[in-house]
């Protein structure tokens, strides 16, 4: 395997696999470069055989995982008010231009408000490539490592500035007085809860269903696809709980449908499903902190927030700043 200046190698290093930013050879067989996990900070120097590269991505590797480790090379740091940004990727200059602007934006908001915490904190930019999680926050308790606000979306995402505050929510969930607030964290899970209603399918709706499963000629794609709105979302739920019970994927059930096995056996014989009714997006219904984060986002672009929720989020919001 050939390798250049700053090829990026997917290495085994022990017991463990790093992605390593290749910078030469020092003796015959004996290869390094700098583990790029911490190439942004300090450039960890790592030393290394060529039995031990497992594969090369190439100065520019596309985003994805290789033998398990994520292909996430760093480009450069920028600053922004709000904080230093790191580029996983290598932006347009427009759609970095109004990065920047956004996160100013924000920042000056968040500076108005009171909402600036001593827990230090870094944004990571990476490349939008058809993933569903297009950001997040992730919250170290030890005060000497940066906590990390993410953002993946697309350049063209109109919701760019809606994004940042959805996940500086977190921040404000994890750093601010509202953290050690048992209460104030209480009233978001009780107020998430009444918001819910829940919808109990019982044996009896399963076996119709299962009945039309068992004798239907369709492939099993197609016989999912004919289903009517509330019966794919039982079936979503019968394939998880087949998928998380009994190891079974939708390959392996496809594959006993066409050998005409029967998979009604691997059925639950009841089904609960959740909606929230006071939804902005279809995010919120993943648990009371992400229904907590798109209240607060639509709220602080001036969108229209549902009557029943606006007064907890206005002495939420109050509370913070104090």
């Amino acid at each position: 395997m050939q390798y250049n200046t700053g090829d990026m190698l997917v290495v085994q290093i022990g017991d463990k696999r790093k992605l390593v930013r290749y910078s030469g050879l020092t003796g015959l067989d004996s290869l390094e470069g700098f583990d790029e996990k911490s190439y942004c900070d300090k450039q960890e120097l790592v030393k290394f055989k060529s039995e031990d590269v497992l594969s090369n991505h190439g100065p520019d590797p596309e985003p994805g995982s290789s033998y398990g480790v994520k292909l996430n090379k760093f480009y450069r740091k920028v600053p922004s008010l709000l904080a230093d940004v790191h580029l996983y990727y290598s932006p347009s200059e427009a759609y970095l231009t109004r990065l920047i602007a956004t996160l100013d934006e924000c920042a000056q908001i968040y500076i108005d408000k009171g909402w600036v915490f001593a827990k230090k904190f870094r944004i990571e930019i990476y490349k939008y490539h058809g993933q569903k999680m297009i950001g997040w926050y992730k919250h170290n308790k030890k005060d000497e490592v940066e906590d990390v606000l993410a953002l993946c979306n697309s350049e063209d995402d109109p919701e760019l500035k809606r994004l940042v505050h959805h996940e500086y929510t977190h921040r404000l969930q994890s750093c601010s007085s509202l953290a050690g607030h048992s209460k104030a964290k209480a009233a978001w899970i009780k107020r998430y809860h009444e918001e819910v209603t829940t919808t109990l399918y019982n044996e009896e709706f399963i076996t119709k269903i299962s009945d039309a499963f068992t004798k239907s000629q369709k492939s099993l794609k197609d016989w999912f696809l004919s289903l009517e709105d509330d019966e794919k979302a039982v079936m979503k739920k019968i394939f998880k709980h087949i998928k998380e019970k009994h190891k079974l994927d939708a390959k392996d059930l496809q594959t006993l449908w066409l050998a005409e096995e029967d998979i009604i056996q691997y059925f639950p014989s009841v089904v609960e499903l959740i909606d929230v009714e006071i939804l902005l997006t279809e995010y919120a219904r993943k648990n009371p902190n992400e229904f907590m984060a798109e209240i607060i986002s639509y709220h602080l672009i001036g969108k229209t927030i549902p009557a029943s929720v606006l007064p907890l989020v206005e002495k939420t919001l109050h509370y913070i700043s104090k």
